[in-house]
């Protein structure tokens, strides 16, 4: 069964600790969040969430975290630019990868290792 907008909106106003009133106009995050409902999350236009919409917004599969975790490593660690990361800039940045759940959040790591 579709989800159907005011029980988005009235989800949501949990989240932002408001209470939703339908009457009252619609404060600025929520004008937000339904622009961000009917551009990218309702994709055929019926002002509903169906199942598979649902799906797309929990588990989007044009995303790959561990592609995402990797550029964000490189993007902070990799002080000359090179797009390779040596020893020195991960052992500098042990702190961001230790972080990192590429890295399970440092569990795989050592002490002898760092």
């Amino acid at each position: 069964m579709p989800l159907p907008p005011y029980l988005y909106a009235a989800d949501l106003s949990r989240s932002y600790q408001s209470e939703y009133d339908p009457k009252k106009p619609l404060a600025e995050w929520a004008v937000r969040e339904k622009d961000q409902f009917l551009k990218h999350r309702d994709k055929n236009g019926d002002k509903r969430m169906d199942r598979s919409e649902v799906g797309e917004w929990i588990m989007p599969t044009d995303y790959d975290p561990i592609e995402a975790e990797a550029k964000h490593l490189i993007y902070h660690a990799d002080k000359n630019k090179d797009g390779k990361l040596s020893e020195e800039e991960v052992v500098s940045h042990q702190s961001l990868f230790v972080g990192s759940q590429a890295l399970n959040y440092g569990r795989p790591l050592s002490h002898e290792e760092l």
